[in-house]
């Protein structure tokens, strides 16, 4: 039993020293808190979230506007429907 805990001890003391240790100052510490903070990364996701349904909300209230262009040549041949008669015009 003493043998299995110091085997255990030993294998856990061999990860702790795996580890790598970083050393920071203060200003370093706080910037490498605030950059890999997780609840402040999803703050910005929700942030940047919001703004995308801000845009949507206000794209839905602006007037909306269609085009459509058609063009017809009937100056080259111009037919006129008279009844149920069509005559062309000699240009």
């Amino acid at each position: 039993m003493k043998n299995k805990l110091l085997i255990l001890a030993f294998f856990f003391s061999l990860i702790i020293s795996a580890q790598e240790t970083k050393k920071f100052s203060l200003q370093d510490a706080i910037d490498y808190a605030l950059e890999n903070n997780r609840t402040g990364k999803n703050a910005e996701r929700d942030i940047e979230a919001a703004k995308q349904q801000k845009w949507e909300a206000i794209a839905q209230g602006l007037p909306q506007i269609g085009a459509s262009v058609e063009y017809q040549n009937w100056l080259k041949k111009g037919a006129f429907a008279f009844g149920s008669q069509i005559t062309e015009n000699a240009n």
